[in-house]
């Protein structure tokens, strides 16, 4: 049986308050394009379609294009289930009416999970959507109040389905979760606080592949335990990550064999470093100027329209940031401090916050500064 993998769409995403969406759409089009040329038996999106729970309407316009393109013109099966930033409710609406054209959505977590059943020349296949559920939802739909985190009641799940599932037929799990030592990106939402929410990957042990969803860079766990990843990049955190679909084959024995099909994006994440001139040089000559910019500026001194001018060489320039100006971590005043007059005051807050002394020059403009201060504030009162 030949399927595609994705994961964690994300449509409607925002990165730095610009908009995604043609970026996304660009790279779905490759998804119907691959769909089209390797004629898959299946394909499985392991959770967060969407940003949010109340996804803006270019983002349903989107998956409803997408969708429409693979069930209906292409006739591929596809199965879906929520993750994290899924509403549920919202996304399993009409999914009872869809599966007549093969698009089987699975958003709230039932107890009684049905597979999927497809089928190839060497017979049928198993495939068990698992949507993403927390500790409270586990407890309530096996009944269970013992089930401590979501490690045991997704356990116990899958034990059922496991315990009914066919000898000597081929299975797939679609899940949105957190394996123990996966490796983590900035945009991924924390499941939980404190780490109670990570599954292990032995959960899956006998299915002939697990596809998974919600970590954002591609990794496997084992030869058939894998994350697609995010279908762009959504933070500069991943600005290094191979985006890719995962386009895998299940033999008659149930084993997998994958093959990662890159994405390419519309356009990259990059960090770019340095005094503010000496970027604006730099992308005068780069072939690349369109790309989403985070502008590292080590100027040690003020900067002026520094977003207005990077923007003029890089247009889509989202952040800056200035790190020779952020404050150490940890800082707090103490008791010896609290003593302590405003230049003195200052002149230890300039050395945590820059590598550089205090000059005679900036401690007289300083000086100067607080006496207009106090000056001013007197005459108020």
């Amino acid at each position: 049986m030949k399927f595609i993998h994705t994961s964690d769409w994300h449509l409607g995403k925002l990165l730095f308050e610009n908009r995604l969406i043609d970026d996304q759409a660009h790279a779905l089009a490759q998804l119907l394009e691959l769909a089209k040329a390797e004629k898959p038996d299946a394909i499985f999106i392991s959770g967060d379609i969407y940003d949010r729970a109340v996804p803006p309407p270019e983002a349903v316009q989107l998956c409803d294009e997408t969708l429409s393109t693979l069930v209906l013109t292409l006739k591929i099966p596809v199965i879906l289930i929520a993750g994290n930033h899924d509403s549920p409710e919202r996304l399993d609406f009409g999914s009872r009416v869809f599966e007549s054209n093969n698009l089987f959505i699975r958003g709230d977590l039932k107890a009684d999970i049905s597979p999927v059943e497809l089928q190839d020349k060497h017979g049928k296949v198993l495939v068990y959507p698992l949507p993403y559920a927390g500790t409270e939802l586990f407890r309530d739909r096996l009944k269970d109040a013992s089930l401590k985190d979501q490690n045991a009641g997704l356990a116990a799940l899958v034990a059922r389905l496991k315990a009914a599932h066919p000898k000597n037929t081929r299975s797939v799990a679609l899940a949105h979760v957190f394996l123990t030592g996966g490796a983590t990106s900035e945009s991924e939402r924390p499941l939980s606080i404190g780490g109670s929410e990570a599954v292990d990957k032995s959960i899956f042990s006998g299915f002939s592949y697990t596809a998974l969803g919600h970590l954002h860079g591609p990794q496997k766990q084992a030869d058939n335990i894998v994350y697609s990843g995010s279908l762009y990049k959504y933070s500069f955190s991943e600005k290094d990550h191979k985006k890719r679909f995962i386009l895998g084959e299940i033999d008659a024995k149930g084993a997998c064999a994958l093959k990662d099909i890159p994405i390419t994006l519309r356009r990259e994440l990059r960090v770019v470093e340095g005094k503010l001139d000496e970027i604006i040089k730099a992308g005068r000559g780069d072939k690349r100027s369109d790309d989403y910019i985070l502008a590292r500026v080590l100027d040690d001194g003020p900067v002026f329209d520094a977003m207005g001018r990077l923007r003029e060489v890089y247009p889509n320039t989202l952040h800056i940031e200035r790190p020779l100006f952020a404050p150490s971590a940890g800082v707090a005043m103490t008791r010896e401090q609290c003593g302590k007059g405003p230049l003195e005051l200052f002149t230890s807050f300039y050395k945590q916050v820059t590598p550089a002394e205090l000059s005679k020059e900036q401690a007289a403009a300083f000086k100067e500064g607080v006496a207009v201060a106090e000056k001013a504030q007197g005459e108020e009162e």
